[in-house]
């Protein structure tokens, strides 16, 4: 049985306090939260504490999941990983580049497994959409949307709260860096960017925290084909083939929906993290090296906004 510790039972702390229970040869036996207040609402089957550093001497610990508000992330983790305890952080990862690299970095000394929680890279009807592209070829342009109303974080931004899900998947999708990036962001709470990640390849992130409905889609488009992964979908993935035609009139695609595991996404990532603690082996998707690479695009958007939209170059 592999014992893990909670930090942090908001929203996504509860999140994973429902999804532990149906992963297999795994519990949550510590919990760690801010009050006291907070910890009496929890079963009595926890072990409860309002100061993590209680748990570094667990003997019985396999892992901790971290889901405290971001600008606690490092600190937490660092000492996590001091220990020797392996570590699940939600995103995002850090808050800056520097604190990003220096977590990646003491993680990779000590050969402690640390796995970063970008969602929807786990969702398998995504890996369904990134093999189907990767069969097919490229295509011409990358489109998702996200949004919802709020929430409305006093520590983070609308890109750094909801912009690490879809700079996760565009980084795996293509397993390079953009070459250049481009970002407008109005009053924190809208966002539009553009990733340029070959000459013939543009990515559109579209973000909006003031919708009044929930979406999270991620289109691969070009005139012949199109594959849509709708998160919120009862149908997450749609494949439609448009075939040519010799006159103007309208073209009526082929449309297809590829099967793929229902497994819920959050489910798969803890799985993912208790296979890596039984391991003791690094993950191959949502490591530290790639949170670096999430966080260094954040970073450059951020970066491009405060200039107008100025076209930032990615080393």
């Amino acid at each position: 049985m592999i014992n893990l510790a909670l930090v942090g039972v908001g929203k996504w702390g509860k999140n994973f306090l429902t999804t532990v229970d149906k992963v297999s040869d795994c519990r949550i036996k510590y919990v760690c939260a801010k009050t006291q207040n907070t910890l009496q609402n929890l079963s009595d089957s926890f072990s409860k504490t309002i100061l993590y550093e209680e748990l570094f001497e667990k003997k019985d610990l396999h892992g901790v999941i971290i889901a405290s508000p971001a600008v606690t992330h490092f600190r937490m983790a660092y000492d996590f990983i001091s220990h020797g305890i392996p570590v699940l952080v939600e995103k995002p990862f850090t808050t800056n580049l520097i604190e990003a690299i220096k977590l990646e970095n003491h993680a990779t000394k000590l050969q402690v497994p640390l796995m970063v929680g970008h969602e929807f890279v786990y969702n398998p009807a995504f890996q369904v959409f990134k093999r189907i592209l990767s069969e097919i070829g490229s295509v011409k342009y990358i489109y998702t949307e996200a949004g919802n109303y709020g929430p409305f974080r006093p520590d983070i931004s609308c890109l750094w709260d909801w912009g690490p899900h879809d700079v996760a998947m565009l980084i795996d999708l293509f397993q390079l860096l953009p070459q250049t990036v481009q970002a407008w962001i109005t009053g924190e709470d809208i966002v539009i960017a553009r990733l340029v990640f070959n000459k013939t390849v543009d990515a559109f992130i579209n973000i909006n925290r003031l919708m009044h409905t929930k979406i999270r889609t991620f289109n691969a488009l070009s005139r012949k084909i199109s594959i849509r992964y709708d998160e919120f979908a009862k149908q997450k993935l749609t494949f439609y083939s448009y075939q040519p035609v010799m006159n103007n009139s309208q073209i009526k695609p082929m449309i297809s929906y590829p099967d793929y595991d229902l497994t819920p996404a959050l489910q798969k990532e803890v799985e993912t993290f208790v296979q890596i603690i039984q391991n003791r082996k690094h993950p191959n998707l949502t490591n530290g090296s790639h949170a670096v690479l999430v966080i260094k695009i954040l970073e450059a958007l951020e970066n491009s906004s405060n200039n107008s939209g100025k076209a930032i170059e990615i080393h």
